[in-house]
């Protein structure tokens, strides 16, 4: 199992960490999949503390070694992949 200091989880399986740019903007950074899903969603946005944040960042190897997805739809707010 995927494991990271500070990352959290949606209730999907999404394994993700919050960051915040030099403006002060936050984002989210997608880095793994736990779930068991063979359909994976990235949304556009991830609500935490109340906060609606932008999912900008999937991870390299976020999916590694992952055998029982067979698609994944990546929101509208994703610019970078790897």
């Amino acid at each position: 199992m995927w494991d990271c200091l500070n990352a959290k989880t949606t209730e999907d399986g999404l394994v993700y960490h919050v960051y915040e740019d030099e403006d002060g903007t936050k984002y989210i950074v997608i880095d793994a999949y736990i779930g068991t899903a063979t359909e994976v969603v990235i949304p556009d946005t991830i609500v935490v503390d109340g906060e609606k944040i932008k999912v900008t960042t999937i991870a390299d190897n976020a999916f590694y070694d992952n055998n029982t997805i067979i698609s994944v739809t990546i929101g509208n707010n994703v610019t970078t992949i790897g």
